[in-house]
């Protein structure tokens, strides 16, 4: 989190106690998070903030590039760290928990042919896996 903080400080990013409460939930938590669960930890902290701030520093520290959006398909928007390995998600369609997954697969011969048949040039990618967790399957 320092390296984050220092970071920011040297883009000329004031830290408040928001931002502070955002970016310590974001370390301790290696899930993408909603809105609503944010807020919810932030008033676990004694950091009660409406959701109007929230959105207005997540947008902030997207645009610094520390967080990243994360979507799938249910209506809510999540956010995680950016600066995390790149790491792909398994969705359960029942409980709706998530969970990160690494592929050791390199997607750069599949990006080169894309661009060489599609004329397409694929700057990042989203790779998201629906289904059963453990749990549910049972």
């Amino acid at each position: 989190m320092e390296q984050i903080i220092g970071n920011l400080k040297n883009l000329g990013a004031r830290i408040t106690k928001t931002r502070f409460g955002l970016l310590d939930i974001f370390t301790k938590h290696n899930l993408p998070l909603a809105e609503p669960d944010i807020r919810r930890l932030l008033n676990q902290q004694g950091k009660p903030v409406n959701k109007t701030t929230i959105y207005r520093e997540l947008e902030a520290l997207k645009g610094y590039g520390v967080v990243t959006q994360v979507d799938f398909g249910d209506g809510k928007i999540r956010y995680e760290l950016a600066q995390r390995r790149h790491h792909h998600h398994l969705v359960c369609v029942d409980c709706r928990k998530v969970e990160d997954v690494e592929i050791n697969h390199d997607f750069s011969t599949v990006e080169k042919a894309t661009l060489k048949n599609n004329r397409f040039k694929i700057t990042r990618h989203s790779l998201e896996f629906f289904g059963l967790c453990q749990k549910c399957q049972k």
